[in-house]
């Protein structure tokens, strides 16, 4: 049974162990389009992440016929931001501010439900837009990427489009495209919809 809170108590434990060893910068991979991932290492520990990393390593059982991409995230412990994030649960406060800033900033894939879904809360990305050149965007990625693992030997077998492998391959050559052109991913946000969005800020570098 998963308890809620638990792993990031022992992120924060992990935080203040790795600072009393005089490190100050910790390192490591997950799928960039697991959003509640993104909402632990992002959202609430305020690491950072400018590098793709396409099949990190093979799969196998449910998760076969999706390439393992990973984000490579860099968590900056000794920095203020992070210890906001992680000691004075600011991430919290932030949540309006990270939602307004949704509101104006351009987006680089915009997303429409997946009709044929038998969930109907599958989405998948209708348009990706490259080459924008301002400070900050915003990239969707589906809130569910988990369900959508799941129901993938299904669709394989049934050779019916498969929306995991869809979000994979339309995600990483805009997550590629932005990074090589410096953009950081900083943040990350749920909105009233039930929508996640990754918000890149080019040149960023937590202090």
């Amino acid at each position: 049974k998963r308890v809620p809170g638990v792993g990031f108590l022992m992120i924060k434990k992990q935080r203040k162990n790795n600072l009393s060893k005089g490190i100050t910068k910790v390192q490591w991979t997950y799928d960039p389009l697991q959003s509640r991932n993104a909402s632990i290492y992002i959202n609430k520990c305020g690491a950072v992440v400018s590098d793709y990393k396409r099949s990190a390593y093979d799969l196998v059982g449910i998760n076969a016929g999706v390439e393992a991409d990973r984000f490579e995230a860099v968590w900056p412990i000794a920095s203020q931001r992070v210890y906001n994030r992680v000691e004075n649960n600011s991430y919290r406060q932030i949540k309006s501010s990270l939602l307004q800033e949704l509101k104006s900033v351009p987006q680089a894939n915009k997303t429409i439900i997946y009709q044929e879904a038998e969930k109907r809360d599958y989405r998948v990305i209708d348009s990706s837009t490259f080459g924008i050149d301002r400070p900050v965007i915003a990239m969707e990625i589906p809130i569910n990427f988990a369900d959508m693992i799941r129901t993938l030997p299904e669709d394989m077998e049934r050779e019916r489009f498969s929306v995991a492998k869809h979000w994979r391959e339309k995600s990483r050559v805009l997550f590629e495209h932005y990074f090589e052109r410096g953009y950081v991913v900083r943040d990350f946000v749920v909105d009233k919809e039930n929508r996640a969005y990754y918000i890149l800020e080019k040149g960023f570098k937590p202090e």
